[in-house]
Formats: C-alpha cells, sequence, structure tokens
C-alpha cells in the first residue's frame, strides 16, 4: 500500500468535485455538516443518483474531516486500484469518503453525517495513535 499526498492533478480534481458539491448546495465552499447532510439525503432519496454527484458528495464528506486538525488529503494506492483520501498527517491511517458515502447510498441507509465524521475522526485518530508513522518499515 502507497500514501501519499495529492499531486497537483488530483488537487484539480479535489476542487472540481468539491466545487460541483458546492454547487449542488447552492452555497460556497466549505459546506457545512448540515449543507452535507442535506446532500447525503437528496442522494438517498433518489435525487442524486450518478457517481460525478455522489463522488462530489463524498469528497464534501471528506472535506469536512480535512478541515480539521491533524488530517490531510492524500492519495492511496493498494491492490484495490487508487483513491482520494483524507489521512492523518505523519501517519498510514486513513478513510476513503467516496467510498464510505456511495456504499452506504447504495445501501440506503440513513445516516448522521456530523456522527459520522465525529466517529471517523476518532477512530483515525486512534488508529494513528497505535501505527507505526508514514514512511516506517
Amino acid at each position: 500500500m502507497i500514501l501519499r499526498r495529492l499531486n497537483a492533478e488530483e488537487q484539480g480534481a479535489l476542487r472540481v468535485g468539491l466545487d460541483l458539491a458546492a454547487e449542488l448546495a447552492a452555497s460556497p465552499l466549505p459546506l457545512s455538516r448540515a449543507q452535507v447532510q442535506a446532500l447525503y439525503d437528496d442522494a438517498l432519496e433518489g435525487a442524486t443518483d450518478d457517481d460525478e454527484r455522489l463522488i462530489a458528495i463524498g469528497l464534501a464528506f471528506g472535506d469536512l474531516i480535512s478541515r480539521e486538525d491533524g488530517f490531510e488529503w492524500a492519495r492511496i494506492s493498494d491492490q484495490y486500484g487508487d483513491e482520494t483520501c483524507v489521512a492523518v498527517i505523519g501517519s498510514m491511517t486513513h478513510c476513503a469518503p467516496i467510498s464510505m458515502i456511495q456504499k452506504r447510498i447504495r445501501r440506503n441507509e440513513a445516516v448522521d453525517i456530523g456522527e459520522m465524521a465525529d466517529s471517523t475522526m476518532n477512530l483515525l485518530r486512534e488508529q494513528a495513535r497505535l501505527a507505526a508513522p508514514r514512511g516506517s518499515a
């Protein structure tokens, strides 16, 4: 598994996705938890069903986490492919917000975005505390 910072192209794609989320929310960035919740709820009700929009909602969810101290956007490459993720700075510990949102929407799960963000951050911090730092072998 390789975890690294986003390159310029990936940062551009992130910006495009976040801009789409802002357009869907009819609000400037950064989006609030309530705005991301509304996007999620719309997707759950079928108002947002295409992959591009689900990715944008996943990025908006990830942005809630990445704006907190100790987190950063990163790119994971492993046996399953590549994905933009949010990582604990200096750690291999990460979450995949796009996949997290897509899977829950496809399973038709009602979630509280704020609670999911908080529990994800708490879990990531705990895992990072117990894990080896990024770059160590």
